[in-house]
């Protein structure tokens, strides 16, 4: 057996775990005494362990993802009232879970309202099917950049160029896919709109830059 550091995925904080082997990077899940197992990922050896290894799995929402836990808990800004969000939801949209202090924006199809919201947890009372984040926006690191915040606009379908390499030695030929810089104007109403349907050229900043 060998003892390891392991960063909780959702509160980041170290926790030491004993396993017969692990890897850096890995996700386990553990025990810690709570009703429900902890997800971690494997940093590195340590010298002694509180917590014993239960699971390995591939990223932090496979392993909350069908836990007794039904939900992450979201806190209102200022701190009023609670919401809970399907996990595999959530996963599904952001690709990860969200670490705790972090801010979203949130979307009620009941009422047809945005709001921010807080991570503050899991939960086992199960999520809402009518609340959901809202077009993968954030994490934002407080309430009020999440309530200032501003997406960016952009006009038609963008462009995208393909360098070929013609002659690559042992790979043959190969076709890069780039995303090229575009051209930014301003609005009317001053706000600025990125022309994805154009290429900026030559020059800093510019294609053949």
């Amino acid at each position: 057996m060998a003892n390891y550091n392991v960063l909780g995925c959702l509160d980041g904080l170290n926790y030491t775990v004993s396993a017969d082997t692990l890897s850096p990077n890995e996700l386990i899940s553990f025990y810690t005494g709570e009703e429900n197992p902890i997800c971690g990922t494997v940093v590195d050896e340590a010298t002694e362990y509180e917590y014993t290894h239960l699971s390995t799995y591939t990223e932090c929402c496979e392993c909350y993802t069908g836990s007794s836990y039904l939900s992450f808990e979201f806190g209102s800004c200022p701190p009023e009232a609670t919401w809970n969000l399907d996990i595999s939801n959530f996963c599904n949209l952001y690709g990860n879970t969200p670490t705790i202090g972090q801010v979203f924006k949130i979307y009620d199809s009941e009422t047809d309202t945005v709001f921010c919201a807080e991570f503050i947890g899991l939960s086992t009372t199960e999520g809402s099917l009518l609340l959901e984040p809202d077009s993968g926006e954030g994490p934002f690191s407080t309430c009020d950049e999440c309530e200032n915040y501003t997406p960016p606009r952009s006009a038609n379908t963008e462009v995208l160029v393909c360098e070929i390499c013609c002659d690559c030695g042992a790979t043959g030929s190969t076709i890069n896919q780039i995303t090229p810089p575009h051209p930014v104007w301003t609005d009317g109403y001053g706000t600025p709109v990125t022309q994805l349907n154009m290429i900026v050229l030559g020059g800093i900043n510019g294609l053949n830059s």
